[in-house]
Order: C-alpha cells, then structure tokens, then sequence
C-alpha cells in the first residue's frame, strides 16, 4: 500500500511540475539509454 501512496504523490508533482518533469524525464531518459548501453557492453 505504501508504494501505491508514493506513486499517486509522484503522479501528483507530475502534474503540478510539466516542464520540469519534462526536462527531468528528458535526462531520465538519457540516463537510462546510457544505462542499458553500459549494461549491454558489459554483458
């Protein structure tokens, strides 16, 4: 139950915070891509 409060407050900011949560999904993105890339290199 825990997480599902987390996710709804997360969901909350989301909307409250679009361009920032644009520019934050926007490095998340590039975060993960870089991530994966590594991961699979390294596999």
């Amino acid at each position: 139950m825990g997480y599902r409060w987390i996710f709804l407050v997360f969901i909350i900011i989301c909307a409250i915070s679009q361009p920032v949560l644009a520019d934050f999904e926007l490095n998340l993105n590039k975060g993960v891509a870089a991530y994966l890339k590594k991961d699979y290199q390294g596999a």
